[in-house]
């Protein structure tokens, strides 16, 4: 028999609670972990391909990255300014958005929000959200690896693993680093 075909249920946290993708008020791009592999988004600098109206500029100097959505981004030379696109990991806002650049590992999905947010997440933005769902821990083992090399030295590595504890338990570790030579010792 042939397989059904039709649109597969999207889950996504855009309100706080789950729900379907269509029964959410709010312009959401939903990105799964199998997408991600399929597109090949090993970074952050790579969601503008999976994500309309997003811009990323990354600077020699990590605190001038900037994310923008529909237009809407901030541009500051201060770790001090809160940016207008805030980065959400595990529910919890990233301070600065710098360190939203650095390890795409282990991640379940991503969302992004386009436009003015509530306080739903912790931060009142006016660009929009980017919400990294990590993977659960399961009882099922499963490892991963992330590789990636560029020029000058520049590298990036992340593995992760999950696995049962006991009878009742789970745990998931993600570890990842990042490194270069770059223009000065």
């Amino acid at each position: 028999p042939a397989p059904e075909s039709g649109l597969a249920e999207i889950i996504v946290t855009a309100t706080k609670r789950a729900s379907n993708l269509q029964n959410v008020p709010v312009a959401v791009t939903a990105i799964t972990s199998d997408a991600l592999k399929a597109q090949r988004i090993n970074e952050f600098g790579d969601l503008t391909r999976a994500a309309a109206s997003l811009t990323l500029t990354e600077s020699t100097a990590s605190p001038n990255n900037a994310i923008v959505l529909r237009g809407v981004g901030t541009y500051a030379f201060s770790i001090g300014v809160e940016p207008s696109v805030a980065v959400i990991v595990d529910d919890v806002p990233v301070v600065q958005q710098a360190q939203a650049f650095d390890n795409m590992s282990d991640v379940s999905r991503i969302e992004v929000l386009r436009g003015p947010a509530s306080v739903l997440f912790g931060t009142g933005t006016v660009g929009g959200i980017i919400n990294s769902i990590r993977k659960a821990p399961s009882r099922e083992a499963s490892f991963e690896a992330l590789t990636g090399w560029g020029t000058r030295g520049e590298y990036r590595a992340g593995v992760g693993g999950t696995g049962a504890v006991g009878e009742i338990g789970a745990f998931r570790i993600d570890a990842s680093a990042t490194g270069g030579n770059g223009y000065v010792d």
